[in-house]
């Protein structure tokens, strides 16, 4: 069960306003030694100095207190729902809660095998050294507003962020259960470490801009100019000593053999200049226009600054005199249009620099060396994006009915790719602007009320989306890319092709009477041979609708709520089907195993079988037999609630009581079956909250 609890304070005078929030949160977990603690601080004080003069902090803080194990436990690797769970023998006993033994392979025949038992690596670390994580945001801002019609804003906010990790690595023995006791199969020989992390990331951002709003006959209009500073820096720090001399030693000094020592940190900063336009015409043609400068540290100094302006426009089609007679029925229809580029630099701090490590594990008479650890490009530029958006807002029938359309364009060029370099240069890749990229596609939101009275309402509502994309102009030094990646996934740069497109040779089938598979060439012919040269696009993983329906219900303080996701068309690519149903290798064979690699695979001649033979270890490539539509209707969320303000309170000093209770992923129906992957499992959780306002 888990645990969220909230006490707020609301309140102030003629020249203060507080609000003030504290929280508390213990989550058990659903896999054991996953559970956490959170403290929670949110606080908001405004003040007016002067009828002219605002200024106020808001601070936002948390605590958390993690288990050490959690990582174990949940993540991929050596641990439980990575290669642990799914490769332990079947026939181990895993935990006997009566002695608080741990298990290991009961099978003498299977010893040689594997002794590898997960549930013992959820208990790997000690649990007196938890997670330790802190943030603090502490925002000042100011509002002046000297003359009617201006205002001065100006703000500074510092968001630090810390975590401190401490792993004291013990551990267990293991054992075989029979009718005479316990034996001991392996005692606990893991190399005894203590493994410190210290993780810091500072964020620091302020702004200041000047607005001035003014009005003249039917025109009311505004403008805004500013300029705004963010600088993040990241620091990260690891030691580490082996060998303990007693598990009861804690110190990092207990350890007796030094390990490794690393730390390294990265920083960026960006400064921007900005203005904005409002024009406002008898409320029904309005304009805005956008112009802003940002020069960000990523970039080499002669490429740093760049131009992003933006137009957008719109027409209360409503208000116009000739749709007067449709008063009655037409509450509103406005006509919306933008064009813009909103710029992009969300990439590494150091992508314009060519980055060198010290070379430790290869030393020469000469002392330490140096390899390239990141090929810079210093001619890298901007992202230049141009969104275009064209969109219809209409409301009828006395509210009840909303509708909005919105269609879109948006073209980015160049992209930021990274291009394949040949191995002699001490490297793999390069960022490069190459190509271009052109999104289409629209959107639209529906929303009716089916029931509309003074204490009733009850609503549905519905989105729908679309979307496409392709690349334009990519330049040949892409085909590296292509040509390494034929094997190993189904991503291609291509002119005219789809980011989402899935390329793979075609396959027919299994051979009935041999069990293996049959490939299509290009020209249709088929043979056993598998050729990458006849890959084509065998699907999409975009789908060619989604979007969201619902309901929702209020009456009298009561409320109900629930929400439906759909997906149509589009393909997805298997891939539990191809890595542990086959590719599994000799080695493999003695580990857990999904049951249709038993099952459903080729035997003997005849056979009408999904996958190949049994018999064949050899490596599965990637095919058509391994995309299937994916089309899916599920459940995302239900919730109901009450909400009162009964005069019976007044007795307890309250003034408001709310009761809600919520639950998620209700079910799920789709044309492929839903692989949930190895990492922390999937939970249907129902929440329910209690809200009593003093």
């Amino acid at each position: 069960m888990v645990q969220n609890h909230n006490l707020s304070a609301i309140g102030g005078t003629k020249t203060v306003r507080y609000n003030l929030s504290l929280g508390y949160v213990k989550n058990p977990g659903i896999v054991y030694n996953t559970d956490y603690e959170r403290y929670q601080l949110r606080s908001n004080v405004e003040v007016d100095i002067k009828p002219w003069i605002t200024a106020g902090m808001n601070i936002f803080g948390y605590m958390d207190s993690n288990n050490p194990n959690a990582e174990n436990a949940t993540n991929g690797g050596d641990v439980i729902f990575g290669s642990g769970a799914l490769n332990t023998v079947p026939g181990m006993t895993l935990y006997d809660p009566e002695t608080g033994l741990y298990g290991g392979v009961q099978n003498p025949e299977e010893e040689n095998v594997s002794n590898f038992n997960p549930y013992r690596r959820m208990w790997f670390y000690k649990e007196d050294f938890p997670i330790k994580t802190r943030r603090i945001v502490p925002k000042l801002f100011a509002r002046l507003s000297p003359v009617e019609g201006l205002t001065l804003s100006a703000s500074f906010t510092y968001n630090s962020w810390e975590r401190n990790e401490e792993y004291q690595l013990c551990d267990k023995n293991l054992y075989r259960f029979t009718l005479d006791g316990p034996v001991l199969l392996r005692e606990g020989t893991v190399r005894t470490y203590i493994n410190r992390y210290n993780r810091r990331n500072t964020f620091r951002t302020s702004d200041v801009t000047a607005r001035y709003e003014w009005n003249v006959s039917k025109l009311n209009a505004s403008a805004l100019v500013g300029i705004s500073q963010e600088y993040n820096k990241r620091e990260d720090e690891r030691f580490r000593k082996y060998d303990l001399a007693d598990d009861a030693l804690t110190s990092i000094n207990g350890g007796s053999t030094n390990g490794e020592i690393e730390g390294n940190y990265t920083e960026w900063a960006m400064r921007s200049y900005f203005g904005r336009i409002n024009l406002s015409w008898d409320d029904k043609y309005l304009l805005e226009v956008n112009l802003r400068a940002d020069g960000s540290s990523r970039f080499a100094p002669d490429k740093r600054w760049g131009w992003f302006p933006s137009v957008s426009a719109g027409w209360s089609i409503s208000e116009e005199p000739f749709l007067k007679k449709a008063a009655g029925w037409l509450d509103m229809l406005k006509l919306r249009a933008s064009i813009g580029n909103p710029g992009n630099q969300n990439f590494d701090a150091y992508i314009a620099m060519k980055i060198y490590t010290y070379n430790n594990h290869h030393t020469n008479p000469w002392g330490v060396s140096a390899i390239i650890n990141n090929f810079g490009n210093p001619d890298l530029e901007w992202q230049k994006t141009l969104d275009r958006n064209i969109g219809l807002d209409l409301v009828v029938f006395n509210n009840r009915l909303r509708v909005n359309f919105d269609y879109f364009s948006k073209k980015t060029d160049p992209l930021l790719v990274y291009t394949g370099v040949p191995s002699s240069t001490g490297g793999t890749s390069v960022p490069a602007n190459v190509g271009g990229q052109v999104t289409k596609g629209y959107t639209v939101v529906l929303n009716y009320a089916l029931l509309k009275k003074e204490h009733l309402l009850w609503q549905v509502n519905a989105t729908l989306r679309h979307l496409t994309s392709e690349y334009r102009n990519v330049s040949s030094c892409l085909s590296r890319f292509n040509d390494e990646n034929k094997t190993k996934n189904m991503l291609r740069y291509y002119d005219g092709g789809s980011p989402s497109d899935l390329w793979a040779v075609r396959s027919a089938g299994i051979d009935a009477a041999t069990g293996r598979e049959i490939f299509l060439h290009k020209d249709g012919t088929q043979s056993f041979a598998y050729n990458v040269e006849d890959e084509v696009v065998v699907g999409n993983s975009d789908p060619k609708l989604e979007g969201v329906v619902g309901m929702s219900f209020y009456y009298k303080g009561f409320s109900a709520s629930a929400n439906f996701r759909y997906r149509l068309g589009g393909q997805i690519f298997m891939e539990t089907l191809y890595n542990k149903v086959e590719n599994i290798s000799f080695s493999d064979v003695h580990y857990n195993q999904d049951k249709r690699a038993l099952y459903d695979r080729w035997k003997e001649p005849g056979d009408n079988a999904k996958f190949r033979a049994i018999s064949t270890t050899a490596d599965t490539p990637m095919s058509s037999r391994f995309v299937a539509d994916n089309n899916v209707f599920s459940g995302e969320s239900i919730s109901v609630g009450y909400e009162s303000q009964g005069k019976w309170l007044k007795s307890v000093g309250a003034s408001s009581l709310t009761v809600r209770a919520y639950m998620n992923d209700i079910f799920r129906i789709s044309t492929v079956k839903n692989e949930r992957g190895i990492d922390y499992p999937f939970a249907r959780s129902v929440s329910m909250s209690l809200g009593l306002r003093f």
